[in-house]
């Protein structure tokens, strides 16, 4: 259930998501301040 909240939340960024680097080789650094407050999932 988590994975699914996470794949939509990095689909669909709330007003505070930040996106560090998406295109390094290693992977991402991606962030979403108050996340439960916006995602019922969390």
């Amino acid at each position: 259930m988590l994975r699914k909240r996470v794949d939509y939340s990095l689909a669909n960024p709330g007003t505070l998501a930040n996106e560090l680097d998406k295109s390094s080789p290693d992977g991402r650094f991606f962030s979403d301040t108050f996340l439960w407050h916006q995602n019922d999932g969390f």
